[in-house]
């Protein structure tokens, strides 16, 4: 990823969205893809949970193949007890001084659909330890209620998101291999 800034803060359409050290570089791509994302979710519904998790996968792998097994699997698994639900994602690929890379994922979800956010984490939990055998990071307060019309919900949830654009640990990869990725949902 050859492009970073330095900025404390993102203006996104009416948003200003504070970026923490921001000043040791991050990737606005990578916000923007996230911020598109949750956009269009809150197009088709009024309210969804964004959650953030980090997955540190079995081993070093020069493509994102677990990566992609493991949103194919947790979609099928929560569509299981929601068909057709709504399920956007923001993730990204760092390498820095371990051996492994790790993933940092955003997964968003329709409210609506979902009693709870930990319906989410906790599936998502299950399929990571089943592929891998590894027990993924949940952080502290690691979901966001994000409301349509809710400037304030939309901008805390980026701030979160935010960590996933620094630049620190992007870039260690093979030349095909992808940094970051996000779901395609379109707006309404």
């Amino acid at each position: 990823m050859a492009y970073t800034t330095k900025k404390l803060t993102l203006k996104h359409g009416d948003y200003v969205i504070e970026i923490p050290n921001g000043s040791l570089g991050w990737h606005r791509k990578i916000m923007k893809a996230g911020l598109g994302q949750i956009e269009n979710m809150l197009e088709h519904t009024d309210k969804i949970f964004v959650i953030r998790l980090d997955c540190h996968p079995s081993g070093y792998s020069g493509d994102n193949s677990q990566l992609e097994v493991f949103l194919r699997r947790l979609k099928k698994k929560l569509r299981r007890h929601y068909p057709d639900l709504l399920l956007g994602h923001l993730w990204v690929r760092e390498h820095e001084k371990a051996k492994n890379q790790h993933y940092h994922f955003v997964l968003m979800v329709d409210a609506n659909r979902v009693p709870t956010s930990n319906v989410v984490t906790d599936a998502a939990i299950y399929v990571w330890e089943r592929l891998t055998g590894i027990h993924p990071h949940i952080p502290k307060n690691p979901y966001y209620l994000v409301k349509r019309g809710c400037k304030q919900s939309i901008q805390d949830a980026a701030k979160r998101m935010s960590y996933l654009a620094k630049s620190r640990g992007k870039g260690y990869r093979p030349n095909q291999t992808k940094d970051y990725g996000s779901s395609r949902i379109k707006a309404a």
